[in-house]
């Protein structure tokens, strides 16, 4: 039980939606803290959503420690795992019942050989090693920055700690991750950058940065959209290679910086007047809907 009360304070605890929001960091305050860590960019791509199937493997994990005081690279790690016993059977049933028209995918499921290939896993010159190694690689690469107060940052952190936490313990019985304090840039967006572009729409005739932002990241029916691709391609940051865990590190990277500086540009006077309007779309909304026994 100790375990399971560790891993949900690494996932809940000490992410930006549990930690920062609920101290109520002005937009000042987040670009300081941030500005003071070694940030470590990192993404895993795996075979499964799940994280406890016995098809389940992480295939790949590369990180990018950045001095967000300096801007300065101070390494980078990229690493993929060979392909367990468990996993290419899963894969060969998928194949045999593709092949015989049986095979049946529900999204967000995807196949094996889809997922490899989204991920670009065949080919490159990314080393390969057993999945244990990739792991204790990925522990160590963190460890070097021990004494600059490292933070990680991923956008979903929930599905990414809880992927090399569990492949640790369950897996390889291995230590989880130091109790270090995560970001999740997703939070980062809809807590933060959503709700200041909200407040800052009245600017948006006069300042393109701001109309180009709030047109990117709105589908056509007004809806918020936050995926990682969305993000990069907003800030013009490059989508290139897209899910391969070394360019999401990478593109993470990018739209981090972007948002800071934009935050830094725009302060955080209109954060609140975003957050208000918001709230008040979401009452009118909900006090649209009959109520749920209404004949």
């Amino acid at each position: 039980m100790t375990n399971i009360n560790h891993l949900k304070s690494i996932i809940k605890a000490i992410i930006l939606e549990g930690k920062l929001e609920k101290q109520k960091y002005t937009i000042e305050q987040l670009v300081e803290w941030l500005g003071s860590h070694v940030l470590i960019f990192f993404d895993t791509e795996t075979t499964a959503l799940s994280s406890k199937k016995d098809y389940s493997l992480i295939t790949e994990i590369a990180a990018i420690a950045v001095d967000m005081n300096t801007g300065e690279n101070l390494g980078v790690y990229s690493m993929k795992s060979k392909l367990t016993p468990a996993v290419e059977k899963k894969r060969t049933k998928e194949r045999e019942k593709i092949a015989a028209d049986t095979y049946v995918s529900r999204a967000p499921y995807m196949s094996i050989d889809d997922i490899l290939k989204m991920t670009s896993y065949e080919g490159g010159d990314v080393p390969i090693t057993e999945e244990g190694k990739l792991l204790q690689g990925f522990k160590e690469f963190i460890s070097q920055f021990e004494s600059r107060n490292p933070v990680m940052v991923a956008h979903n952190a929930k599905f990414d700690m809880r992927q090399i936490n569990d492949a640790l313990k369950l897996r390889h019985d291995m230590d989880f991750l130091p109790k270090y304090p995560v970001v999740d840039t997703l939070t980062l967006t809809t807590k933060y950058l959503q709700p200041l572009l909200v407040g800052l729409e009245d600017m948006r005739a006069t300042n393109p940065e701001i109309d180009n932002l709030l047109t990117k990241l709105r589908d056509e029916h007004g809806r918020w959209v936050s995926r990682l691709g969305h993000l990069g391609t907003a800030f013009d940051v490059s989508t290139k290679h897209w899910h391969s865990a070394l360019a999401d590190a990478e593109q993470l990277s990018g739209i981090t910086s972007s948002i800071v500086k934009f935050f830094k540009t725009h302060g955080g006077e209109k954060l609140q007047l975003g957050r208000d309007i918001m709230k008040k779309t979401r009452q009118r909304k909900g006090a649209m809907k009959p109520p749920v026994n209404q004949p």
